[in-house]
């Protein structure tokens, strides 16, 4: 399915040897090193075959029917298909924001610069379900 020429495959696994995190719209299968194989299913459904370890450089390719792929969720406003990226991410979608940052040297020497802050990075404690930026 994929034009993947030129690129090492550990191996060939069929979708059922698979485990597929609803929530997440992920594929995954053990690797190796000891995390797991993922593609999503959005990959799959864009005829992608080729599922990656987040830890390692291994490859697997995926043998699968497109036909028996769980069906994405359908938007009811556009009647096309909406697909949903139900991933967690680290990186706020926030608008981009002016910056001042201001510091001063032991030597008695200040320094100011501004900017644009265009990607803020939040972290969200388990007890609370607001974003708070990270202390660093």
């Amino acid at each position: 399915m994929s034009d993947d020429e030129g690129i090492s495959i550990y191996d060939e696994v069929e979708i059922e040897d698979m485990t597929f995190d609803e929530a997440m719209g992920v594929y995954q299968f053990p690797c190796p090193c000891g995390d797991k194989f993922q593609i999503t299913l959005e990959d799959l459904l864009d005829e992608q075959d080729i599922a990656v370890c987040p830890s390692c450089s291994l490859m697997i390719r995926v043998i699968f029917d497109l036909d028996d792929l769980p069906k994405p969720p359908t938007s009811g406003t556009s009647g096309g298909q909406a697909r949903h990226d139900n991933r967690p991410s680290a990186v706020s979608t926030t608008p981009p924001e002016e910056i001042v940052v201001s510091i001063q040297l032991d030597t008695g020497k200040s320094a100011t610069t501004s900017g644009i802050l265009e990607n803020s990075i939040f972290a969200t404690s388990p007890n609370q379900y607001e974003q708070q930026p990270l202390p660093w």
